[in-house]
């Protein structure tokens, strides 16, 4: 995950981290998750989707109750369905978790 995400954040010209623990700690292990899908190929993992809680301030000023979906793609494997069955994974945890 921290190579999916790494790579998009350069291509981004990001400076926000995307190491192994910040991997963890924001998307895998967060109080406020829901789920973390992540969709391999033959070659490891090729892009992942966060479904998070909005709480009260929040750091994206997401209304509270609503859901907050990150989702990261490996540059080369782009319009190939990716994201849209990652999606189709967390639609199904945000309704059984309640999200408007």
């Amino acid at each position: 995950m921290s190579s999916v995400l790494t790579e998009v954040l350069c291509d981004w010209n990001s400076a926000r981290p995307g190491d192994p623990l910040h991997v963890l700690g924001a998307y895998v292990s967060h109080p406020d998750r829901i789920e973390c899908a992540v969709c391999e190929g033959p070659d490891g993992i090729v892009g992942f989707q966060s479904l998070r809680l909005a709480v009260p301030d929040n750091a994206y000023e997401v209304e509270p109750g609503w859901g907050i979906i990150g989702t990261y793609v490996r540059l080369d494997m782009g319009r190939q369905g990716i994201g849209q069955a990652l999606f189709a994974h967390n639609l199904r945890a945000a309704q059984a978790a309640g999200l408007r």
